[in-house]
């Protein structure tokens, strides 16, 4: 766990990075927290205040294919940014997405929705290279993101068509998405 006070548009806070390992970070701003008499004269002088948590971007673990990590360090992570109602026009949670990317960058792993046109390359590069061909499909109709399938070409003797695998399933073999 690592803090320290950082000033963003002209404001401090605290910020406070928990790392879990291999199930993620959390990345969090605090505020100091309001102070009045009777809470400075009631309370331990030795004992920091608490603060008041304003953001806090949370990067869950990656679940990407083990193989395609190790190989290219590739890999996605699930992300939850959260910011309080009064301090999202501070720009507090563009700071936090950067921050999250030096420390997924720092990890080798993606974060999900920004890939990375390197990253991206490099997947591809590593089904093609195995015999894959990948096809790409929308997630569902009218959805932004494609998957790229490379299930049915690393089975070509299924007899199924590409990209159509047993209707309510992904399929078998690696998806990116």
């Amino acid at each position: 766990m690592t803090r320290e006070s950082v000033s963003i548009r002209d404001q401090r806070y605290q910020y406070l990075v928990q790392d879990h390992g291999l199930q993620g970070f959390d990345l969090i701003l605090y505020r100091a927290a309001p102070r009045s008499l009777v809470a400075v004269l009631t309370r331990d002088l030795l004992r920091p205040a608490p603060g008041v948590e304003v953001a806090r971007m949370s990067v869950g673990a990656v679940n990407g294919d083990d193989v395609l990590n190790q190989e290219v360090g590739f890999g996605y992570a699930r992300c939850r940014l959260r910011v309080v109602h009064e301090f999202r026009n501070l720009g507090l949670g563009t700071w936090l997405l950067r921050q999250a990317r030096v420390q997924a960058a720092a990890r080798r792993s993606g974060l999900a929705g920004e890939l990375h046109a390197g990253q991206e390359a490099r997947a591809r590069s590593y089904y093609t290279r195995h015999g894959a061909r990948l096809i790409e499909r929308p997630l569902h109709p009218r959805h932004p993101w494609v998957v790229l399938d490379a299930n049915a070409a690393l089975d070509p003797g299924s007899g199924e068509e590409p990209g159509r695998g047993t209707p309510g399933r992904a399929g078998r073999g690696q998806q990116v998405a």
